[in-house]
């Protein structure tokens, strides 16, 4: 008799196929990763301590700051467990009434998730915007005086002190990602698996890493990028399937805009750019090669992701019809 893992990771392998050459090419990039990470990983630990040696005064990221990311995961686990069941139920009733049963459940669930995560990630932004206001390196395009250009600044030895809250707020964001990413590998398997798969593991990965490689302008930038857009993204998931469909599409704007602007230009235009094109302490970045793959690899399925909404709002507007097309639901009442 097949155990639930076995179950899901049949329920996986449908959806791969199903969803063709695709959802293949996400786990392709998924596996090319692994072979260029283990050496990485090998010379990970060594590298930290040299980097400590080179200046004892300097307070360098230590692995015990992985308790902030645990405490933030387990109380993540424990708000999401009380408050899904409840917002589900008070979400149920204003479901689209074409949507029944199992159906209606399961998308009044998904609604639930998506404000958990809207609400998550607007604090994430605010947050990530207090505690780098007045750094050196977030500048104009992102609200701040600084200078993108001078992220490595004083590498490895980077300053700190003007903004001492970036570390805790990066083992937060940790915390979330890992929450998301052992939340996916156990819930039922979803059309975007794969790529979802592939986000949640690529950005788990570029966090911890470059945290402890104290990349700390590197990782602050491309979460705070990232966090933007999913404010209104998952707000509108909020409503795509409910009898409020005109606020999803009045929210489509925004999600244009924010994703269009900050994972299309400021992250491949400004972050990439400096951290692996032009990088003035390129030869000092223990690891950028396989960190600035993942990051293009980030930027695949923003590109696609893009492409998906773009979709979507041309429905809404040709066809009147509004459906979430990433992350779809399919039960056996429909």
């Amino acid at each position: 008799m097949e155990t639930g893992w076995q179950q899901r990771w049949v329920e996986v392998k449908r959806l791969t196929y199903r969803g063709s050459w695709l959802q293949c090419l996400w786990f392709g990039m998924l596996l090319v990763v692994f072979p260029f990470l283990v050496p990485f990983l090998k010379e990970f630990d060594r590298i930290v301590q040299m980097r400590k040696a080179g200046d004892q005064n300097y307070l360098w990221p230590q692995y015990s700051d992985l308790q902030i990311a645990v405490l933030t995961g387990g109380a993540l686990y424990l708000v999401k467990t009380v408050s899904i069941p409840l917002l589900s139920a008070l979400i149920e009733p204003i479901i689209h009434p074409r949507h029944q049963d199992k159906d209606r459940k399961e998308r009044a669930e998904k609604a639930a998730v998506a404000f958990f995560k809207s609400v998550y990630f607007t604090f994430a932004f605010i947050l990530g915007y207090y505690v780098a206001k007045d750094a050196f390196f977030l500048n104009w395009k992102l609200g701040g005086s600084g200078n993108v250009d001078l992220m490595f600044l004083n590498f490895p030895y980077q300053p700190t002190l003007s903004f001492p809250y970036i570390r805790p707020y990066i083992m937060i964001q940790l915390g979330y990602h890992l929450f998301s990413l052992i939340s996916h590998l156990s819930s039922k398997p979803r059309n975007d698996f794969m790529e979802m798969l592939l986000h949640h593991t690529m950005t788990v990965l570029l966090i911890s890493l470059a945290y402890f490689m104290n990349y700390t302008a590197m990782s602050h930038l491309v979460l705070f990028t990232h966090d933007f857009g999913d404010i209104f993204c998952y707000f509108s998931k909020l409503f795509v399937d409910t009898k409020y469909k005109s606020v999803a599409i009045a929210l489509a704007p925004g999600i244009l805009f924010s994703w269009g602007y900050m994972r299309l230009y400021v992250f491949p235009v400004d972050l990439i750019r400096v951290a692996v094109y032009e990088n003035p302490k390129y030869e000092e970045i223990y690891g950028i090669t396989v960190l600035g793959g993942m990051l293009h690899f980030l930027l695949c399925l923003h590109v696609y992701w893009y492409l998906l909404f773009l979709k979507m709002v041309w429905r809404a507007v040709r066809h009147h019809e509004v459906e979430d097309l990433q992350h779809q639901v399919h039960s056996k009442s429909q």
